[in-house]
């Protein structure tokens, strides 16, 4: 997340399946893009183009995560690491972890999901103020 004005999440995301970074202005879009990537894995893998139980592709999913954990980006508001274990019905559960912040959540819906993350971006932004106000 690269800014969160008057609670306006603005940003981008990497799938982790093409390594495709995907840039988004609002939380509308940013919902829209993520299920359209949901759906097209999920119809790569009803056509058999992906094999989701694939260990060297978990592997190099793994890897990536890990690439994320280490790497700190300075001009992030918050970086967040989402999994999704299941779909059904343009419903989502599965967890997020704030990289920055070292707290994870495990959501059972969309609203949980933005629940969380207006929370931590509310945290994030306060004490950003708080510190740019102190310094």
């Amino acid at each position: 997340i690269y800014s969160y004005d008057d609670g306006r999440i603005k940003g981008s995301f990497v799938n982790l399946d093409t390594a495709e970074e995907i840039c988004f202005d609002d939380t509308v879009e940013m919902l829209f893009e993520m299920d359209s990537m949901l759906e097209e894995y999920l119809r790569s893998i009803a056509n058999g183009g992906v094999d989701k139980f694939s260990f060297n592709r978990l592997e190099s999913i793994s890897k990536a995560c890990d690439k994320l954990h280490r790497e700190q980006q300075a001009d992030h508001l918050c970086s967040f690491l989402i999994k999704i274990w299941f779909v059904r019905n343009a419903q989502w559960k599965g967890s997020i972890e704030w990289i920055n912040g070292d707290e994870s959540f495990d959501f059972k819906t969309i609203p949980e999901l933005m629940s969380f993350m207006t929370e931590i971006l509310d945290k994030a932004t306060h004490e950003i103020s708080v510190t740019e106000n102190i310094g």
